[in-house]
């Protein structure tokens, strides 16, 4: 994976056999590394022997497209703790897909597809991030566009049946992590300048 350099009119990015990553995270063991694509998924073993001496792909998800086991566009991956599984934010099928780490779709939830449908009414939704607590269940930023004021900020919580159990209209970010006591530390939407004139971004714990 190489970090890409940038100027002033262009934040970093990293990219990874040849595509750019739009999403990262590591898993909850700490032993691999999820990358998401504009169509596909890469999973990374972080653990080094004296064979490899270094990073290894295992896992390639490529498969475009809408039915289930595809990806459109990946915004955010977390991994799951218990079952070798991960969650896709996919945005461009507006949904959450579980994939086990051998590249397998997954239903993880109790639904008719297997996959977690979002809701899109009340307006233009800009899904921006996910993780997934000890439970099993899926959270979502998301936030409501609006025309001529604010985005409207929501992180809902999704059980394995499929349905959202709460939403939180407090939660104004542009990412999120949980730690294992579910408090969310939240990279703040809006950054404070600093006495050097340059943006300083901020995190908030809920």
């Amino acid at each position: 994976v190489d970090l890409r350099s940038w100027d002033d009119t262009q934040a970093p990015y990293a990219t990874s056999r040849g595509g750019r990553v739009l999403a990262e995270r590591v898993a909850p063991d700490g032993r691999r590394l999820f990358l998401g694509f504009e169509d596909g998924v890469e999973v990374v073993d972080l653990a080094q022997d004296e064979l490899t001496a270094g990073m290894r792909v295992t896992t390639v998800i490529s498969r475009p497209g809408f039915m289930p086991g595809c990806i459109s566009s990946c915004a955010a991956i977390a991994g799951f703790h218990h079952g070798d599984q991960f969650a896709v934010l996919d945005v461009g099928n507006y949904r959450v897909t579980a994939f086990d780490y051998d590249g397998a779709f997954v239903r993880h939830f109790d639904t008719p597809d297997g996959f977690l449908q979002l809701d899109r009414t009340g307006g233009n939704h800009v899904l921006l991030d996910l993780d997934v607590d000890a439970a099993g269940n899926v959270w979502v930023l998301s936030q409501l566009m609006q025309v001529n004021a604010r985005p409207v900020p929501s992180l809902s919580i999704y059980g394995t049946s499929g349905k959202r159990l709460v939403e939180l209209s407090s939660v104004a970010a542009e990412r999120f992590a949980l730690d294992r006591f579910n408090q969310v530390f939240a990279l703040n939407r809006q950054a404070i300048m600093g006495p050097s004139g340059y943006a300083s971004p901020t995190v908030s714990r809920f």
